[in-house]
C-alpha cells in the first residue's frame, strides 16, 4: 500500500516480473493502471494517466458523465465503494485481497482477490459476491500501448476476441480478458462507447464465485484456458500452505 501519485490515498500496487497493477480502494477497487513489461520494452494496457479530466474529478475517482476510461474491473452498482485490503504473499506469489466495506452499497461485503505471480503474464481476479446480490457487471477498458496510441492515433487498434476471451490488440502489443469456461458468465454490451484510444470490454457474472483473468500476447481459446486453469491451480496450492505475510 502506498501513496504513489500524491494524491493523499494510499493505492495497491501489486508488480511481478511481468506486470504492474495499481488498484484503488477508495475508488471502488478499481485498476486504474496495467503496465506489462515485455520483449520491446514497457506498455500501459490499462489505464488513463490523465483521469481527472482537466481536475474535474479526484484523481482515481471513476468519471460517471461521461462515462469514459473506467480502468478495470469497474464493477456496475458499486464504482464509488470503498475496499479494505489484506495482503499475503509466499513462494512468488502475492495474493490481494478487497473487501467492499460501503455499507449503503448493493456490493457491500463482495470480495474480490488479485492474484500476481511471475510465471506468466496474468493477472488472476477472483470474485466473491455477497449472499443477496443477483450478478454483477463488470467494465474494463484496453489501451494498448497507451502512449502510442496518444502519439500516433487509434487507427491499428483493434478488438479481438474469441468464445471465452475478448481483447484488443495494437501493433506487437495484445491485451485480453478470459472468462472460465465452467462458469456462469457471458459478455454483455458496454453501456457506453468505446473511448477514442481504448476498447471496453463487459461481461456479466451470475456465478456467486468466479475466476477471469487479464492477460497479455498473443492467445486463442487453448490459452485463455489454460490462463484461468493454472491461476486457479495455483492459488488453490497457496491457500493451502501457510501465508508468509499478511498486511491490512
Amino acid at each position: 500500500m502506498a501513496d504513489i501519485d500524491d494524491d493523499g490515498v494510499e493505492e495497491l500496487v501489486l508488480r511481478s516480473d511481468h506486470l504492474f497493477a495499481v488498484l484503488t480502494p477508495e475508488h471502488g477497487g478499481r485498476l486504474v493502471y496495467l503496465a506489462y513489461r515485455g520483449p520491446n520494452g514497457g506498455v500501459l494496457v490499462i489505464g488513463n494517466p490523465t483521469d481527472d479530466w482537466n481536475r474535474q474529478e479526484e484523481l482515481n475517482s471513476y468519471m460517471d458523465v461521461p462515462a469514459n476510461h473506467p480502468g478495470g474491473l469497474a464493477d456496475g452498482g458499486g464504482f464509488h465503494d470503498r475496499y479494505d485490503v489484506s495482503i499475503h504473499w509466499g513462494d512468488g506469489i502475492v495474493v490481494s485481497e478487497l473487501r467492499n466495506v460501503q455499507e449503503d452499497s448493493p456490493l457491500f461485503g463482495l470480495c474480490k482477490r488479485a492474484v500476481l505471480d511471475d510465471t506468466v503474464p496474468a493477472l488472476l481476479m477472483v470474485y466473491d459476491l455477497p449472499p443477496d446480490t443477483d450478478g454483477i457487471t463488470i467494465h474494463t477498458c484496453l489501451s494498448p500501448d497507451y502512449y502510442r496510441l496518444l502519439r500516433h492515433g487509434a487507427a491499428e487498434l483493434q478488438r479481438t476476441g474469441g468464445t471465452t476471451w475478448q481483447g484488443a490488440s495494437s501493433r506487437a502489443t495484445q491485451v485480453w480478458v478470459a472468462l472460465a469456461d465452467d462458469e456462469d458468465n457471458a459478455w454483455c454490451d458496454p453501456e457506453a462507447q468505446d473511448p477514442g484510444h481504448g476498447i471496453l470490454i463487459s461481461l456479466r457474472a451470475q456465478a456467486k464465485s468466479f475466476h477471469l483473468v487479464i492477460g497479455l500476447g498473443e492467445v486463442d481459446e487453448e490459452v485463455a484456458q489454460e490462463r484461468v486453469k493454472s491461476g486457479r491451480e495455483r492459488l488453490a496450492t497457496f491457500a493451502a500452505g501457510e501465508l508468509t505475510g499478511d498486511r491490512a
